[in-house]
């Protein structure tokens, strides 16, 4: 089920949306999944529980904590790609860049749920966090080549602020209105329900960021052309440098060429990260009308700590 609309999803662009093999997966992903739950509803021992969803405010903060982890893991994905591939970063780079986000969500994490839950309603707290990582992806998406790697830091702890907010809140505010006896079943739906939902938002990240990729490279390929006064003569400006350089005027066309080139992949690339950066803020933004259907509550039972805790 998982695996064929996966695959849908990433190839939907290069094979088609209505080619005959993305509509075949699509198509076995939903009797698959229609399969699924007829036999998780008549068996006596389901492997989940799904009529768990059936209630309101479990079901809001399942839907809330995905969309979150979509966003979170969406960030996570894509920024390595723009520190490696357009900063020219180190991997060990690349990880000490990302680093400071880990360390300020841990700490706020800890703050959050030793002490801010006990005061603070955790419907408010959840807004609260998506409403900072919503504002920062605003400022993602206009990192370009330019960027200060202290300022990418920075904008990474104020993420790591926001997530530590909200992300081990909304695993707790499902847990909060069950009975003991609930407790074990809606930890397990809600762990497969954040993966699998995990796995659809990078796979749908993929496909935006491939396509708009190639989107944007035909799009600045087709203003290179000879009639553009402003491409025409940066062209002959590259020829002149290479030139100054001792190559011959044939050599010199071919290197201003291919140097033409790899700014255009550079900047289709960057606009690219830009997009899928925005698709991922959307799906934080999308959070916060279901946060608002959250009832929440200050406090939080023991038994639900320890099942949150467990199933992470």
């Amino acid at each position: 089920m998982l695996t064929s609309l996966l695959l849908a999803v990433a190839k939907g662009e290069e094979k088609g949306w209505t080619s005959f093999y993305i509509v075949s997966l699509i198509m076995i992903s939903i009797i698959c999944l229609s399969l699924f739950i007829y036999r998780q509803l008549t068996a006596r021992h389901p492997l989940i529980n799904i009529r768990l969803f059936t209630i309101p405010d479990f079901t809001y903060g399942v839907i809330v904590n995905s969309l979150i982890m979509v966003g979170m893991f969406g960030v996570v994905f894509l920024l390595p790609i723009y520190a490696e591939s357009l900063l020219g970063l180190t991997a060990m780079k690349t990880g000490m860049m990302m680093l400071p986000q880990v360390l300020v969500q841990m700490v706020v994490t800890f703050v959050t749920s030793a002490i801010l839950m006990r005061i603070i309603n955790g419907k408010w707290l959840i807004l609260a966090g998506l409403l900072i990582i919503s504002v920062n992806g605003y400022y993602l998406i206009r990192l370009d080549d330019n960027t200060a790697y202290e300022h990418i830091q920075f904008l990474l702890m104020l993420r790591g602020i926001g997530l530590g907010l909200c992300m081990m809140v909304s695993m707790q505010v499902p847990l909060q209105g069950l009975d003991k006896s609930q407790s074990g079943d809606a930890s397990a739906l809600m762990n497969t329900t954040r993966q699998v939902a995990t796995s659809i938002g990078v796979a749908i990240l993929t496909s935006v960021f491939q396509t708009q990729g190639v989107r944007h490279a035909v799009h600045y390929a087709e203003t290179i052309t000879g009639d553009n006064a402003t491409s025409s003569s940066f062209l002959n400006s590259l020829q002149q440098m290479y030139i100054a350089q001792g190559m011959g005027n044939e050599a010199a066309y071919a290197s201003a060429i291919n140097s033409l080139t790899g700014l255009v992949k550079k900047y289709a690339t960057i606009h690219a990260l830009d997009d899928a950066i925005l698709v991922t803020t959307f799906f934080i933004i999308l959070a916060i009308p279901m946060t608002l259907l959250l009832k929440g509550k200050q406090g939080m039972a023991k038994n639900e700590k320890t099942n949150t805790i467990a199933e992470m």
